[in-house]
This record gives C-alpha cells, structure tokens and sequence, in this order.
C-alpha cells in the first residue's frame, strides 16, 4: 500500500511538474504574441501618425492651389472681358470709319456722275 501509495504521489508531483513546465511555456508563448502584437499596434499607430500629417499637409496644399487657381480663373475671365470690350470697340470704331469712307466714295461717285450729265 505504501508503493502505491509512493506511485501515485511520485506521479501525482511528476504530473503537477509538467503542467507547470506547459504553464510556464504556454505563459512565455503568449507574452511573445502579446509583445510582437502590441509591436505591431505601435508600428500602426506611428505610420497612422505620419500618414495623417502628410495628408494634412497634402489638403492644406491643395486648398491653397484651390485659392490660387481661383484667383488666376477671375483675373483671366476679367481680362478676357476687357479684350472682347476692347476689340468691340475697335470693330465699331472700323465699322464706322468703313461707312464714312463708303458714303464719301459713294458721294464722290454721285458728284461726279451729276457732274458728267449736267
């Protein structure tokens, strides 16, 4: 009875040693994991950092080229406008000295015709 009884408290420590050791393993196991993941978590969070402030500096970029473009858009358009009112002027201006040049040749034409049948 003592044998078994030696047996089976040698076996019950034999097996309480290796589920330590298992414990022991398994524990340093999921520190590992829980280190490379909490890593990892770090690593995004410190490439989410810089992502955001290259973003932030893209936008801030892009409305400042927004601004600009709109101001470069109004002072065209102005400009254009200011050509077409210039060139309008200068067409009338040609219209009139065309019609005036016109009326004088078509007088000269009549005086000298009446001039001729007199």
């Amino acid at each position: 009875m003592k044998y078994l009884k030696k047996i089976v408290l040698d076996t019950s420590r034999n097996s309480e040693k290796d589920l330590k050791k298992r414990l022991a393993i398994q524990k340093e196991e999921f520190d590992m994991s829980f280190a490379r993941s909490e890593a990892l978590i770090n690593e995004m969070a410190a490439e989410k950092r810089i992502l955001q402030e290259r973003c932030d500096k893209l936008m801030k970029n892009f409305d400042e080229n927004v601004e600009k473009y709109k101001d470069q858009i109004k002072s065209l358009q102005q400009k254009h406008l200011d050509e077409i009112k210039r060139l309008r002027k200068a067409q009338l201006s040609a219209e009139t000295v065309r019609k005036q040049q016109w009326v004088g040749n078509k007088t000269q034409e009549i005086r000298v015709s009446q001039g001729l049948s007199v």
